[in-house]
């Protein structure tokens, strides 16, 4: 008899947050610049909010005047974050569900290769 194991009937959330990443570059016309913010978790805090943001970076002061605290957001899904320091980047990770069921089977012999 089959028996849940891991078993989960929706996707599950969750974010991801690189410290010295960005991921705007190259978002061209699938990312906008949200708003200033003196936090990255202000900045993603606005981006879970939004309903089409899943990905966001956040400038600190030391990338010069024209982007400091600059908050932009992505929506099209792309996630290829290049390390740069000042910055601070973040993503929507979903995960499907799972359907991982067990059952003791006591006349099959042991299989080399399978956990026990």
């Amino acid at each position: 008899q089959w028996k849940p194991f891991n078993v989960s009937s929706k996707n599950s959330t969750e974010w991801i947050v690189e410290q010295s990443a960005n991921d705007i570059e190259g978002g061209g016309k699938n990312s906008f610049v949200n708003s200033t913010y003196k936090s990255w978790e202000e900045c993603e805090a606005m981006c879970k909010a939004n309903g089409t943001c899943n990905a966001w970076t956040w400038h600190d002061k030391n990338t010069g005047t024209k982007w400091a605290y600059k908050c932009v957001f992505r929506y099209d899904g792309v996630w290829k974050p290049k390390a740069e320091n000042d910055h601070v980047s973040g993503y929507k990770k979903v995960t499907s569900p799972r359907n991982i069921y067990v059952a003791d089977l006591p006349e099959v012999a042991a299989v080399p290769g399978l956990r026990e």
